[in-house]
């Protein structure tokens, strides 16, 4: 799970009052993240701990901030839910996950759920090498989404009726985000009480997004601690043990 309780700078760190709310929310990112990846604070550790006591700290806000996307995008019912589909343009993983922040942030904002569509079709990640097929996905799920690759980032299906933001503009239809750097505004209360300057805002939220989005699936995880035993010397535990 993630504590947060680290004060850097006079940033983090408990507060209390009304931002006891989002505070020490210890809440599991991935049960099948190896413990070595995010040891929690021991404990002995008291709210409030220094850095030099809490061991495996996330920043401020982590556990109450996970909490709300799962509770989010895994509702107790799809129906009547609404939704925005974002599928990838032809770039590295790494950009897709950037964008994917803002939309999610978008998704947010309007009620909705973000969803990767099963027909992906400009995902270069998930194209076989004949340029027609898709590749064997190590999640057990042949998809052109990243679901080829990693845990469903929702329990519902979309319905095909919301937004939709694709790599190719002319299948964008109307919806528009104004920038990358989105916040959604869920999070604004919480991050006034961190204490991080308002232009950090945006990294805390690329962080949270990208933590939720890049949960591997467990074939995916197996290959790459084949992969690590095949290329390393050392083979440390980071996550895919």
């Amino acid at each position: 799970g993630f504590r947060d309780g680290v004060d850097f700078g006079g940033m983090g760190g408990y507060r209390g009052g009304d931002c006891a709310q989002f505070e020490g929310v210890d809440f599991p990112l991935d049960p099948d993240w190896a413990a070595a990846t995010r040891p929690t604070v021991s404990a002995s550790a008291s709210v409030g701990a220094s850095s030099s006591s809490a061991v495996g700290a996330s920043v401020y806000g982590t556990g109450w901030a996970q909490r709300h996307l799962r509770q989010h995008q895994f509702p107790e019912s799809c129906k009547g839910q609404e939704f925005v589909e974002h599928g990838m343009f032809r770039s590295g993983i790494g950009s897709n996950m950037h964008i994917g922040a803002a939309v999610f942030a978008f998704a947010l904002n309007t009620g909705r759920i973000y969803a990767w569509p099963e027909d992906d079709v400009h995902n270069p990640w998930t194209l076989g090498k004949d340029k027609k097929s898709t590749v064997e996905c190590p999640s057990g799920k042949q998809t052109r989404s990243y679901e080829c690759y990693l845990k469903p980032i929702t329990s519902c299906t979309p319905d095909g009726k919301g937004p939709r933001f694709t790599g190719v503009a002319k299948e964008r239809g109307k919806g528009k985000i104004k920038g990358a750097d989105v916040v959604p505004n869920v999070f604004k209360p919480l991050l006034k009480c961190s204490g991080y300057p308002k232009d950090y805002w945006r990294k805390w939220w690329r962080a949270q997004a990208a933590a939720f989005f890049l949960r591997l699936a467990p074939g995916t995880r197996a290959e790459l601690a084949e992969f690590r035993r095949a290329a390393l010397v050392e083979s440390p535990p980071l996550g895919v043990g």
